[in-house]
This record gives structure tokens, C-alpha cells and sequence, in this order.
């Protein structure tokens, strides 16, 4: 599947229409792969706080590539972006993520620079894992804008399912029919379906109007 996926990614950017393109867990609009109680001590990290939980405390995590942050124009405020050596080691390898700026505070950060490098902790199923901040990141909405923002991680890892391309203009049936047959001839057994975000994104707001 990486084969593929590397062989779409490089064939897919040679098209004049696409401008960017990302491999993610999960897009702006939607949850994240894995939930995790993130401490600034490794003895707050209690044993009783697993991978998975619920309440404001618990961070969400989405696995991206180094091309995410660039694609939805998301501001770094301190720290280094992703790099493709780090996608390459994925989460578990690499131990690094990066939090927006209520996740630091939060965490009881006084600044994004203060953050930035710095290492914090989390309980994986009974064993405490320490990872570094990589980058802090400005809040964005990452639900919808009824939601409040809270605490999120970016983890850069090879764990993708999501493809999303920056497209040149509005997107026309010429420039999708040109990305549906590269994508056929590296997953000829995957449905194409695809989506406009900004079709998806008015979605959240239909009851409003």
C-alpha cells in the first residue's frame, strides 16, 4: 500500500492542475485517529488513563504527512514542521507531535516557544510514553465552528487514509477525471469518490440557513 501510495503522490503533483497534495488520518472537519491524556510530568500520567478516553482533558491525535500543514494553511508559531524521515519512522518511531496553542496552555506552557522541543508524556496501555513537541500551531476549528476549540495533536505518521489535493481554480470535471485515472491505475481495486471541502464543510452549517 505505501508503494502505491508514494507512486500516486509523486504521479499525482506532475498534473498542471494539482498544486499540493496530503495524506492524512483525518482532515480539518473530523476526529482524530487516537485520544491520549497528555502530562508535562511523567508522574501525572496516571496508570488508570489509557490510549482511549473521554473528557476535556483528553487531546485527539491525527496522523499527517510533511505536505499537511502546508496544504490547509495551518500557522506554525514556534518549533519545526514534519519532515518526510519523520513520516517515513511513523508516531511510534519517532515519538514526536505537534500541539495547537490550547493544548500548551493547557499543559501549563507559558508560551509556544517555551513549549516548542520540550517532551511530555502519555499512558499507552499501562507503559508511559514520553514524546516531543515538535511545533506549535495556531488554534483552528478543527470541528465545526458551533464547536469550541480544544486541545488537538498533529502526529506526523504513514498511518493515512484520507488524500487531499490543492487543485488549481475550481475544480473541474477535466481536472478530476485527470486525478480519477491516476488514482485507478495505483488502486485499481479502491473506489474513486471524492469530495470538495468546501461542499463538506458548508454541510455542517445546511441547518443554519
Amino acid at each position: 500500500w505505501i508503494q502505491s501510495r508514494d507512486a500516486f503522490a509523486e504521479e499525482v503533483r506532475q498534473l498542471p492542475s494539482v498544486k499540493n497534495f496530503t495524506a492524512s488520518g483525518g482532515n480539518p472537519g473530523q476526529g482524530g485517529n487516537m485520544s491520549v491524556f497528555l502530562s508535562k510530568d511523567r508522574a501525572g500520567v496516571a496508570q488508570e488513563r489509557g490510549i482511549i478516553g473521554v473528557g476535556e482533558d483528553i487531546t485527539p491525535i491525527i496522523f499527517i504527512d510533511e505536505s499537511f500543514i502546508d496544504v490547509f494553511d495551518i500557522e506554525i508559531l514556534a518549533g519545526d514542521p514534519p519532515t518526510e524521515k519523520m513520516v517515513r519512522q511513523g508516531f511510534w518511531g519517532n515519538k514526536k507531535m505537534v500541539l495547537n496553542r490550547t493544548a500548551i496552555e493547557q499543559l501549563g506552557f507559558n508560551s509556544p516557544e517555551e513549549a516548542a522541543h520540550q517532551f511530555v508524556y502519555f499512558n499507552s496501555n499501562g507503559t508511559i510514553q514520553e514524546v516531543e513537541i515538535l511545533a506549535v500551531i495556531e488554534n483552528y476549528h478543527q470541528y465545526s465552528l458551533h464547536s469550541e476549540i480544544s486541545s488537538l495533536a498533529l502526529a506526523p505518521s504513514l498511518n493515512q487514509v484520507w488524500f487531499t489535493l490543492e487543485l488549481e481554480g475550481e475544480g473541474s470535471s477535466e481536472q478530476i477525471a485527470a486525478v480519477e485515472q491516476v488514482y485507478k491505475s495505483h488502486f485499481p481495486k479502491s473506489p474513486f469518490i471524492y469530495q470538495f471541502m468546501d461542499d463538506y464543510y458548508q454541510s455542517f452549517y445546511e441547518e443554519d440557513q
